[in-house]
C-alpha cells in the first residue's frame, strides 16, 4: 500500500466520485461486496456533516438536561433521537479518518466501515418508527396513553431497540468481515435481517405518517366542531337570560 495514500488518491467510483471507504486493495473490495459503501463521499464534506449534526441535534439535548419541564416521554424519544444523530455523524467522520491513517489494510477499520451504515445509520430511522408508534397510540387511544405510556416506557423501549438492532445485526458483520464462523449466520441471515432491520421500519413509517396525519385532522375537526357547539349553546344561554331581563323589566 502506498505510504502516501491521501483521499484525492482514492479510486473514483462511476456515478459517484471520489469515495474514501474505497481502496484498491482486493480484499476489502471483496468483503465490501454486497455492501452499499457508497456513503463516505469526501472527508470534508463528512466533517461538514459532522459539525451539522452536533449543532441541529446537541441543543436539543443540552434543553432535555438542563430544563426539566422539557423532559416527557415525547421528549425523551427526541432526545434519544438527537443522540443517535450525533453518533452516527461521530461514527461516519471516525472511519473516513480511520481509512485515511490505518496502513496497511486493518479487517477491523473494514469492519467498523460495516458497522457504521448497517447499525448507527438505521437506528435514527427505527427511533423514528417509536416516535410514529408512540404518535400512533396517543391519538387513537388518548386516555390510554396517558395512564400507561410514561417515560420509564419510552426508555425500554428505545433502550429495546437499540439492543435488539445490535444482536441481530453484530454477528452477521463478525462472520463476514473478520471471519468468525458463527452458527445460524448463513445465506439466510441477510435477506432476514434486511427484512426486520431495515424494511420493517422504513415500511411502518411510510404507513404511519399518513395515518397520524389523518388521525390528526380529525381530532383537529371534532375539537373545532365541539367549540362551536360550545360558542352557540353560550349564545343561546346569552340570549335567553337577555329575553328573561326583558320581560322581567317590561312586566309591571
Amino acid at each position: 500500500m502506498d505510504a502516501n495514500l491521501t483521499f484525492e488518491s482514492l479510486p473514483l467510483i462511476p456515478g459517484i466520485g471520489n469515495v474514501s471507504a474505497f481502496r484498491n486493495d482486493t480484499n476489502i473490495m471483496n468483503i465490501a461486496a454486497g455492501y452499499n459503501e457508497a456513503w463516505i463521499f469526501d472527508w470534508k464534506i463528512n466533517t461538514a456533516f459532522l459539525f451539522l449534526y452536533v449543532a441541529l441535534n446537541f441543543p436539543i439535548i443540552l434543553l432535555f438536561v438542563l430544563h426539566p419541564p422539557f423532559r416527557s416521554s415525547f421528549s425523551f424519544y427526541v432526545t434519544v433521537l438527537a443522540v443517535c444523530n450525533i453518533v452516527q455523524g461521530v461514527g461516519n467522520a471516525l472511519v473516513v479518518l480511520l481509512y485515511a491513517i490505518v496502513k496497511p489494510f486493518n479487517i477491523y477499520v473494514d469492519a467498523l466501515s460495516v458497522y457504521v451504515p448497517e447499525v448507527l445509520y438505521m437506528l435514527p430511522i427505527q427511533i423514528h418508527a417509536l416516535i410514529s408508534f408512540s404518535r400512533l397510540w396517543a391519538l387513537s387511544f388518548p386516555i390510554h396513553y396517558r395512564l400507561y405510556h410514561n417515560m420509564k416506557l419510552a426508555g425500554i423501549l428505545c433502550g429495546a431497540t437499540i439492543v435488539f438492532t445490535h444482536l441481530l445485526t453484530a454477528p452477521y458483520i463478525l462472520s463476514n468481515t473478520l471471519g468468525i464462523a458463527i452458527y445460524g449466520i448463513d445465506e439466510n441471515y441477510a435477506p432476514m435481517l434486511q427484512i426486520v432491520v431495515k424494511d420493517t421500519p422504513l415500511t411502518f413509517l411510510v404507513l404511519s405518517y399518513p395515518m397520524v396525519l389523518g388521525l390528526y385532522c380529525r381530532r383537529h375537526q371534532k375539537k373545532t366542531e365541539l367549540t362551536k357547539l360550545k360558542d352557540t349553546q353560550m349564545q343561546k344561554r346569552r340570549q335567553t337570560r337577555k329575553q328573561v331581563l326583558q320581560s322581567t323589566l317590561q312586566s309591571p
